[in-house]
């Protein structure tokens, strides 16, 4: 039966993964993750006796919040490339490709979900990324009037390491795409199932809560406890390279056997879960190993020697004594201003004479230990010197020097971007190349598509202003092209450099394109390095105005100061040229016969390259 060849497959996966291995320090998966997981937040684990001391240091939690902040800060993003079937690049392309990642990143605030899968990427073995579409239906009330809108849009969501299965744990993570089958297991309650399943015909025989009688299918799967009375398991089964998917809820199967896998998350040239690892461990194990799990040893350790220390002083300062006094003496007796009848101080003695509190040997043991777990989870920090001003190079050759030490953690999170950059450009061809609505224009009908937005980007290679990416599924017509001439001359003269571009995204989804991305570190505007390298820019080019008489452009230099301290408008525009002044004459050639000579006679270099994409 289907099931059982399904129900088999999932516990194979789980039962490889919930083994002890050499890999995870002789624990399973599940015990090494909720280790790492209390180290990174310093867990006060019980007092193993009354006596024990309750007490941990925070070296591990301290240092992971360092190396943190420091990849945070660290502005990495893609680059897109896009190469056709003969490997010609088209750069236009692969630019306007990277914009609208940009901008489906923005909207849907990525960066604060990269804060939880840097944290994820530190303290555990594997870190996975989940790629969607969401589509719903909200309704809000607002007076006497229903309203109801769809949320459509790109999402991406870092998952737990306890969730997912792998099929073959023994291929890398490099090569996740190869796995023959990957599972991944949630578990909510039945209310918000109903949101997302209810609709499927199968979702009427789900109940929730534990099973009972025969049906006993997740009775392996409850790994964080029995479910309560309102909860289902979810257990979603993805097969890539035979293009099969099946989702079973508290042991429903809610598909036919066989459904294709394509069909729910389109074609993303793989798994729409990607797994990154910290550092790897082997040519033929799946997980790697992070920071945390490389320092727990010697975290242990220094808890260890900590508590013993705080032991020993205590000790010292209220040391075990004995009685000769054969009486039954409570420990009372110490307490400030007591009265303790027929006791003298020669009815006491020190059970251990030689122990006068901590030593320097032992405070040395425990710098060390604190020192080497310091060492093995590494990270930098790049302030400069009190009281100077800081150059470019002084900044640059710090950030250098604190990505060495950052080292495999950066690259890691260099490949997440990689990753979820290749989901998000499949996602956005396999979805966003559908009307959003339709509207009636010259008698006629028309497909209205996804328009993006982008500020603040790089319009030509001279200018930084706003681009307008509207895709379609046709060309734009000669008409259409003297507006948009018409609309970004208007737009320039108000101080709003505007770029509009068009592109056929039906054409594009049918073409054989090869993406490829890249990811660099990028000084954000307003950083304290541009800040330094622009001031750096002006001392230089007022020398060399100096050397050869040329002034400097102002506009431009205004342009750059506003743009690297993130202001608008700080100066005053300069007044229109006088009517006696001679202006500079467009080059003949006709009106705009063509987008590309029109547009490149009205705006020259702002416009090099058609709108309408690909041609």
């Amino acid at each position: 039966m289907a099931y059982n060849f399904y129900v088999e497959r999932i516990h194979k996966a789980k039962n490889d993964r919930d083994q002890k291995r050499e890999e995870f320090d002789d624990c399973t998966y599940e015990e090494d993750y909720i280790a790492n997981k209390r180290a990174v937040n310093t867990y006060l684990r019980p007092k193993i006796n009354d006596a024990e001391v309750r007490v941990n240091t925070p070296t591990t939690e301290k240092k992971v919040e360092i190396l943190w902040n420091e990849l945070i800060t660290m502005n990495l993003q893609p680059e897109v490339l896009t190469f056709d079937d003969e490997d010609n690049k088209l750069s236009d392309l692969g630019n306007h490709f990277n914009d609208i990642v940009r901008r489906t990143n923005e909207i849907e605030q990525d960066e604060d979900k990269y804060v939880d899968g840097i944290q994820e990427l530190l303290a555990q073995r594997a870190v996975f990324i989940e790629e969607s579409w969401i589509d719903h239906t909200n309704v809000s009330n607002i007076g006497n009037k229903r309203k109801i809108y769809s949320v459509q849009r790109c999402d991406k969501r870092f998952l737990s390491g306890l969730q997912m299965y792998l099929g073959d744990i023994n291929i890398p993570a490099s090569r996740f795409n190869d796995q023959p089958y990957i599972v991944k297991y949630s578990r909510m309650k039945i209310s918000e199932a109903e949101k997302i399943y209810g609709t499927w015909d199968k979702f009427k025989y789900v109940q929730p809560g534990m099973f009972n009688g025969a049906v006993s299918f997740g009775s392996c799967f409850y790994r964080l406890g029995s479910l309560r009375e309102n909860e289902v398991e979810i257990v979603e089964y993805m097969d890539y390279a035979k293009d099969e998917y099946q989702i079973i809820l508290n042991g429903v199967m809610m598909l036919a056997p066989g459904y294709s896998y394509k069909e729910i998350v389109g074609e993303l040239g793989g798994y729409h879960i990607r797994m990154v690892v910290p550092k790897p461990m082997s040519l033929d194990f799946a997980y790697g190993r992070s920071v945390v799990a490389a320092a727990k040893t010697l975290q242990a350790l220094d808890n260890e020697t900590f508590r013993n220390i705080i032991f020993k002083f205590r000790q010292g300062m209220q040391p075990p004594v004995g009685t000769r006094s054969g009486k039954i003496v409570s420990k009372d007796v110490w307490n400030p201003a007591s009265i303790t009848q027929g006791l003298t101080e020669k009815d006491f003695f020190k059970l251990d004479p030689s122990n006068n509190g901590v030593t320097n040997s032992e405070m040395a043991v425990f710098k060390m230990m604190n020192d080497m777990t310091t060492e093995f989870i590494g990270g930098a920090t790049t302030t400069g010197t009190p009281g100077k001003r800081t150059t470019a190079t002084e900044i640059l050759q710090a950030q250098k020097e604190a990505i060495k030490l950052l080292g495999l953690s950066v690259l890691a999170l260099m490949r997440l971007k990689r990753e979820a950059t290749y989901l998000r450009i499949y996602n956005v061809l396999n979805n966003y190349n559908k009307p959003i609505k339709r509207r009636m224009k010259n008698a006629s009908v028309q497909n209205i598509f996804q328009k993006f937005t982008i500020d603040n980007t790089k319009i030509n290679d001279e200018k930084v202003g706003k681009k307008i990416v509207q895709l379609m599924d046709r060309k734009l017509t000669e008409g259409e092209i003297e507006e948009l001439y018409v609309y970004e001359e208007n737009q320039d003269k108000k101080g709003d450099p505007t770029r509009v571009v068009a592109i056929n995204i039906k054409a594009v989804t049918n073409l054989r394109l090869n993406w490829f991305v890249s990811v660099i570190n990028k000084e954000r505007d307003s950083s304290e390095l541009a800040k330094a390298m622009f001031q750096d820019k002006i001392a230089q080019a007022g020398q060399l105005t100096q050397f050869t008489g040329r002034m400097i452009n102002a506009d431009r230099a205004i342009e750059s100061f506003e743009k690297v301290w993130g202001l608008k408008d700080f100066f005053q525009k300069a007044p229109p040229p006088q009517p006696n002044v001679p202006q500079p004459e467009i080059a003949p050639g006709g009106g705009a016969s063509s987008m590309a000579e029109g547009i490149k006679q009205a705006t020259g270099a702002a416009h090099q390259q058609p709108v309408n994409l690909p041609v």
